[in-house]
């Protein structure tokens, strides 16, 4: 769907309620930031990117896991470290003497991806 069109009252409703399931199934585990939540659930609406930051501990990582569970979504973590290749994020194609050239999909491809540490990657990669 793209701006131009509108929703019925009746698909706004229908999404307004798979959003609010989405809400309270999140919060079952993670509660007490509910503004974090909605700025999270937007951000899945128009299509967005979120950076959460945050000292360790204040549990981040149960929050993406915790979206994609509730969404049905794919979620995948990026450690990023000193040796770590463009290749290690975006794939590779690589040869198969059966099938021939194949794709191999790297973690960006997730629908949720974690990126860990990314300031201790080389600057190429990041």
């Amino acid at each position: 769907m793209d701006a131009s069109q509108k929703l019925s009252e009746k698909e706004a409703k229908r999404v307004s309620q798979e959003l609010e399931k989405v809400r309270a199934e999140v919060e079952k585990v993670f509660f007490g930031h509910r503004d974090v939540v909605e700025a999270m659930v937007r951000a899945i609406l128009c299509n967005g990117h979120v950076l959460l930051e945050g000292v360790p501990g204040i549990a981040k990582t149960l929050l993406i896991r915790a979206f994609a569970r509730a969404t049905g979504a794919s979620v995948k973590r990026i450690q990023f470290t000193v040796d770590l290749l463009p290749t290690d994020i975006i794939g590779l194609t690589t040869y198969n003497p059966r099938k021939g050239f194949e794709v191999v999909k790297g973690p960006i491809f997730a629908n949720f991806v974690i990126a860990d540490e990314i300031n201790r990657s080389p600057p190429k990669t990041q």
